[in-house]
């Protein structure tokens, strides 16, 4: 590709813009009003983050003419955020750790100033002030593994937010009002930060690849060449975490970006980079409607920040798009439960539709959230006629992806397909069951109850998507998340408190009846819900803030908070970027294939593969759309055969074995066949062996021979 405008100009600019524009009025609409100046913002603030994404896109891909400096220009603010969080946030820890008997003395002298200056109106302020200092001091303990006072410290954080939810009750009917100016910009520069974090080195970060996304990325790469998977589109069964290859949207979204891109591992994830990013704004336009901006804005930024969310938003796993079709459902059962925009409900039935083709646990949201409505049809009396037409329009939509796309949409929702889940538990020698068998984790409860606290703040976290402690909230997050819990069961009667804890729930409760986090990881389009529970304090302590003192209070402690969650957040990115623990054998493939790419250029290749699994990883990394490299699998019997010359062996020729290399028998026949082999040896960036390759020259005769 010449340059980057021919790239850009291969989109179908029309159908992008359009859909750039609808979600920009989305954010300014408000009870059908829409002034010329939201338009305009919300216009502009979608077309540069749209261009953006391109941008980003054509920089991490390769294409186009464009410079080295201009890719290393345009990721500063990332790497910089991260250098932030290896050398800012480590000292911010220990200095809370070491300064932790001034913050609760802190705590108390804002307290007394507070009741001494304004009395009984400075009691919900006093009451956030209080349990945020214990908040910090619980995560303390807790980042220690220290039990004992971070007990006490957890269930004082858990009273003041009982306390609150009494004396500061969420209003039970948020008014709608069109996203101010300043909101607008912190949520642009909250998604450009997701983007950069997701787009940094993404062909690099993680080096983990495994078969199953290879031959996913291969399916598509067929459809580039005009061999179109029709079957994918009829097939119905359970479709588990890695099995993109059998997800027809998915495989043609990724030819979608192979076709303007080029094929590798970094377009190959874009899928995922794209459905990450717009998952930020879809978390932001769920608890706006639920909460506030301030609770949309923190809860975005959280979950922009999480390194679990960044782990899946760089990596061809289901769970991405999932998690962002998930979280448009919610979106949109939200905006049809309000019984005013009845069009939400056919726009609702176009994506469920499309829904049972992502990761099968999203049937448990379909059934969720067809609970929701039907009680929002049964039992609210406002807008009954908006509603019944919208139940109307709901099947309209899915009727018609049924009649114009012939799809089994049906068969494809039906939640009878869930039935193939299975329930493992955490024991010694975790039996699995291929039927559910809850009662036998009963007595399982209080361990997994350990484990699931242990999964949210041990920061034992790896670029490893299978199951494992990974979901760190960080230790402050986690007892903000206790607190905010709190605070909405003393506020149940406020219906934005009530769908919140319905959404969050269904995440709890299999932690505790099943193997952690092995079923929560199914169900992570609720994840966000935890974050909000953790963002209701800090939202609380601006909104107090605001109240107490009206000139300065909104500002200062919007300030405040704002450096915390930016020096978390850097945190965070370091714990991504930064990891050095290995994430499994998937990982060492890789690196087995990349090397294995790299000897292409100069030898024939004789190829062991790392295992009967790895040829599609091999075959994927080495594509190139046009000449074949020059690579044939073997095993270590025709390797045999090629040095006793029972087979022609075409040269120079590499003979390439995994890990510790050829067995020590044939390992001496090399030697002995081909004196002149040069013997190379490639270890991962952890130490352990990647690739072992024997390097036969040309003879003597050919060299002089050869030009």
């Amino acid at each position: 590709m010449d340059s980057l405008i021919p790239t850009i100009a291969k989109l179908p600019i029309s159908l992008l813009a359009l859909v750039l524009v609808v979600i920009g009025v989305r954010l300014e609409i408000s009870r059908g009003r829409l002034s010329p100046a939201a338009l305009t913002r919300a216009m502009l603030a979608t077309l540069i983050t749209g261009a953006l994404f391109f941008l980003m896109a054509a920089l991490e891909t390769g294409s186009g003419n464009l410079s080295p400096g201009l890719r290393s220009s345009v990721f500063i603010p990332a790497r910089a955020y991260v250098e932030l969080g290896r050398n800012a946030a480590p000292r911010l820890i220990d200095f809370l750790a070491e300064q932790l008997t001034w913050i609760l003395a802190g705590t108390l002298a804002v307290t007394v100033a507070a009741l001494a200056r304004f009395r009984n109106r400075a009691q919900p302020f006093i009451g956030v002030v209080i349990l945020i200092g214990l908040a910090l001091a619980a995560g303390r303990f807790l980042a220690e593994g220290r039990t004992g006072w971070m007990t006490w410290l957890i269930a004082g954080s858990a009273l003041y937010a009982a306390f609150l939810g009494r004396i500061s009750p969420l209003p039970r009917h948020p008014r709608r009002q069109p996203v101010r100016l300043i909101t607008l910009l912190l949520l642009v520069l909250t998604i450009v930060l997701a983007m950069q974090l997701r787009f940094d080195r993404l062909a690099a970060v993680p080096m983990r690849f495994d078969n199953t996304e290879a031959e996913a990325g291969l399916r598509a790469l067929g459809i580039v060449e005009g061999r179109h998977p029709t079957t994918t589109w009829e097939t119905i069964r359970w479709r588990g975490f890695a099995q993109t290859r059998i997800s027809a949207p998915y495989l043609y979204l990724s030819s979608f970006f192979f076709r303007i891109f080029g094929p590798g591992t970094a377009s190959f994830r874009l899928i995922s980079v794209l459905a990450g990013t717009v998952s930020v704004l879809l978390v932001f336009l769920i608890f706006r409607t639920l909460f506030s901006d301030t609770v949309g804005l923190i809860t975005a930024f959280m979950f922009a920040v999480s390194p679990m969310n960044i782990n899946y938003s760089r990596m061809n796993l289901l769970p991405a798009v999932t998690i962002a079709v998930g979280l448009l459902i919610i979106h949109l059962v939200l905006r049809a439960g309000s019984g005013k925009q009845p069009g939400a409900y056919f726009f609702l039935g176009l994506t469920v539709s499309f829904a049972g083709y992502f990761y099968a646990p999203i049937k448990f949201l379909i059934l969720i959230c067809g609970v929701l409505l039907a009680g929002y049809t049964i039992f609210s009396r406002k807008n009954y006629f908006k509603r019944l037409l919208g139940v109307i329009l709901l099947t309209l939509g899915i009727l018609t992806v049924i009649r114009f796309l012939n799809l089994p949409v049906l068969e494809l929702i039906s939640p009878g397909v869930v039935s193939y889940e299975s329930v493992w538990h955490r024991t010694a020698d975790h039996v699995y069951t291929p039927e559910p068998d809850y009662q036998r984790a009963i007595p399982l409860i209080r361990e997994n109850i350990e484990v699931t606290v242990q999964t949210f703040f041990h920061p034992n976290f790896n670029y490893d998507p299978w199951p494992g402690r990974f979901f760190f909230f960080s230790p402050v997050f986690t007892i903000l998340l206790v607190a905010g819990l709190f605070y909405l069961l003393f506020n149940l009667r406020a219906e934005s408190a009530r769908v919140t804890l319905f959404f969050f729930f269904p995440l709890l409760l299999p932690l505790l009846l099943s193997r952690p986090p092995m079923v929560a990881r199914r169900l992570l389009f609720f994840l966000p819900f935890g974050y909000c529970l953790a963002a209701i304090p800090l939202a609380l302590l601006i909104r107090e803030s605001g109240r107490l003192f009206p000139r300065w209070g909104r500002i200062a402690g919007g300030g405040l908070l704002g450096v915390f969650l930016f020096l978390a957040g850097s945190g965070h990115a370091n714990l991504y970027f930064n990891n050095r623990k290995p994430a499994g054998f998937w990982e060492r493939e890789r690196y087995f294939a990349e090397k294995v790419k790299s000897l292409s250029e100069d030898y024939f290749l004789y190829v062991v593969p790392f295992r009967s699994y790895s040829r599609p990883l091999i075959n994927f990394i080495s594509y190139t759309g046009e000449t074949p490299l020059p690579y044939h699998y073997v095993n270590p019997d025709q390797i045999e055969r090629l040095i006793s010359g029972r087979e022609e062996m075409k040269l120079p020729a590499a003979l390439t074995f995994p890990r510790r290399g050829a067995p020590a028998d044939l390992a001496r026949r090399i030697k002995e066949a081909y004196p002149e082999a040069e013997l190379l040896e490639y270890r991962d960036p952890f130490g352990q062996p990647s690739l072992q390759a024997y390097l036969i020259p040309l003879p003597e005769d050919n060299r002089e021979e050869t030009p």
